[in-house]
């Protein structure tokens, strides 16, 4: 496992120890680095995920 990937709303960077706010969607583990962006991946992931995924900023997701 790697140690770092980034948040799926804003790309900021994350260590292992900041993925506090965890999003399951289509069976993996999706991360935000703060409550609002843990709120607007909740409200619409799809949104966030698709594009995080497309920007190329995905290190990994864990299952």
């Amino acid at each position: 496992m790697k140690l770092g990937t980034s948040c799926q709303v804003c790309a900021k960077p994350l260590s292992e120890g900041e993925m506090r706010f965890e999003k399951k969607w289509k069976g993996k583990a999706y991360f935000a680095c703060c409550p609002i962006c843990f709120s607007l991946l909740q409200k619409d992931p799809e949104r966030y995920i698709d594009r995080w995924l497309s920007s190329g900023l995905e290190t990994w997701a864990r299952k």
